[in-house]
């Protein structure tokens, strides 16, 4: 009697011991968290890949206008000349020039026509310009976002990593205190 009055008392002493741990650890769902934590990292996980694939894509255009000093340099960036902005300008700009070359050589160079169309080709030019350093400007914006977003997303990764692992070691500590209840009660019973 005073045996099982023991073991009996080791089984409570086992449950108390889950029961505190379950609390003082924030432990009450262990399973449920782990899966929830788990999929969280996933998730992280693939976004980060993402972001770190789509920033190595966008180092690799902004490596090729990094050292631009003038727009001229800018036109041999495929990067730059694919802008919709740029090609609208360079296919105007185009056209206007092929518009001078037909008047100049129907009515000569003093011709208002001709004026006219010279003050729209600086226009142009000054437009196509300003596109171009825009479109530079808009790929070095995108790169310094995709390293922002990488870096915030591999923080995030490192916390779900560390809340996982934080988890882990909890679920062991509590598997032992389980174990040794199981144990308590097959050799109470």
């Amino acid at each position: 009697k005073v045996k099982c009055i023991r073991y009996l008392l080791s089984i409570e002493d086992s449950e108390r011991a889950m029961a505190e741990y379950r609390e003082t650890n924030n432990a009450l769902s262990l399973e449920d968290r782990q899966n929830t934590v788990v999929s969280t990292l996933n998730q992280v996980n693939e976004q980060y890949t993402r972001a770190r694939t789509e920033r190595i894509q966008k180092e690799a255009i902004y490596n090729q206008i990094k050292g631009l000093t003038s727009s001229a340099l800018a036109e041999s960036v495929p990067a730059v000349t694919q802008n919709a902005a740029v090609q609208s300008l360079r296919q105007r700009l185009t056209d206007l020039q092929r518009e001078r070359a037909a008047l100049s050589e129907r009515y000569g160079e003093k011709h208002p026509q001709v004026t006219q169309n010279a003050s729209a080709i600086e226009d142009a030019m000054r437009q196509y310009r300003a596109a171009l350093t825009s479109a530079v400007s808009s790929i070095r914006n995108d790169f310094e976002t995709a390293v922002t977003l990488e870096r915030r997303l591999a923080g995030a990764l490192d916390e779900q990593k560390s809340a996982a692992m934080d988890l882990n070691r909890k679920s062991v500590n509590y598997t032992v205190l389980e174990r040794e209840a199981d144990s308590n009660r097959q050799i109470y019973e």
